[in-house]
């Protein structure tokens, strides 16, 4: 039995690692309208940098970091 059973996990083993790796499934890029943007010279300058390329400032990252995020308008 434990012979039977071996030999079965053997083969499967052998079976998987014989196989041809599959595609993935997305080939396609993934893109994200909301990101941050690195702003050290403050709020201000985020507001209108956002505002000139056609996006929302939606605020500061946290209070220790000068990082916004930003959003595409759709």
């Amino acid at each position: 039995m434990i012979f039977g059973v071996t030999l079965l996990i053997v083969c499967t083993l052998l079976a998987g690692a014989r196989s041809e790796p599959r595609p993935r499934s997305r080939p396609v890029s993934i893109y994200s309208n909301q990101f941050a943007v690195y702003v050290p010279s403050g709020s201000e300058t985020a507001d209108e940098i956002a505002q000139e390329h056609g996006f929302d400032n939606h605020g500061q990252v946290s209070a220790s970091a000068v990082f916004y995020v930003k959003k595409k308008r759709h």
